[in-house]
């Protein structure tokens, strides 16, 4: 199983969604591409891939941006030419006051970098109920 530098994945999948965000003139700001600190099962041709996937958040005066042809042409971009990711999210919720105690608890999962099955089942719903 290969070994990710989660930061830098995070950054070329960044970088893909900054290029597409200018080409397509989509309006949002805040917004974010997390790397959740936990693999997922995928499939990419006819073989399963155990990698990251990530979360691309969208806002524009506190509320969703939703453009599903943006978000289909940079999820398959970062999916295709980032070695690592094989699902792309899309937040849909709004913004909160729990949104930096999100990213908090996303660097000390990252940090910690337990493999056993029970912290990935703990740490994935608790992550999930702060977005």
């Amino acid at each position: 199983m290969d070994s990710y530098d989660l930061e830098e994945l995070e950054e070329r999948a960044k970088v893909i969604f900054l290029e597409e965000l200018d080409a397509s003139g989509v309006k949002c700001n805040p917004r974010s591409v997390q790397v959740i600190p936990l693999r997922s099962v995928g499939v990419m041709g006819d073989e399963r891939t155990y990698e990251y996937p990530i979360v691309i958040k969208m806002l524009r005066d506190g509320k969703i941006v939703y453009e599903p042809e943006f978000l289909d042409k940079v999820g398959s971009r970062i999916i295709n030419e980032v070695p690592g990711i094989n699902r792309v999210a899309y937040f849909l919720g709004s913004r909160d006051k729990n949104e930096y105690e999100t990213d908090i608890e996303l660097k000390e999962l990252r940090e910690r970098k337990n493999t056993s099955q029970d912290c990935f089942s703990y740490n994935l719903k608790k992550y999930m109920e702060k977005i």
